[in-house]
């Protein structure tokens, strides 16, 4: 969703364990690695707000071994104390239960 502000993910691939997923994450969106443990925030199930079909996202705290930086993937990077207008699928949701207003 080009233009729209969206947390970082992927699908979770075949065989690969959620703690390698999020490693890969870190790495291929964010430029940087993930330091310790992730702290779950919860999971969010959207039936028909994804063009892809019904997609179950798992959200999880990290910190990061480095400031994030933007990647091939990634159109840009900012930090919000509010939730912005132009959010991506349902993430709205996600930014105000992981505690912005």
């Amino acid at each position: 969703m080009p233009g729209a502000w969206h947390y970082p993910g992927a699908f979770l691939l075949l065989n690969e364990t959620i703690e390698a997923c999020i490693d890969r994450i870190a790495r291929k969106e964010l430029g940087t690695t993930v330091v310790g443990n992730p702290r779950q925030i919860g999971f969010f199930e959207d039936l028909d707000g994804d063009p892809r079909g019904h997609v179950v996202d798992l959200v999880v705290e990290v910190e990061l071994a480095s400031e994030p930086v933007r990647t091939d993937e990634t159109g840009g990077i900012k930090f919000f104390a509010t939730v912005p207008d132009d959010v991506a699928f349902y993430h709205d949701r996600i930014m105000r239960a992981s505690g912005l207003r």
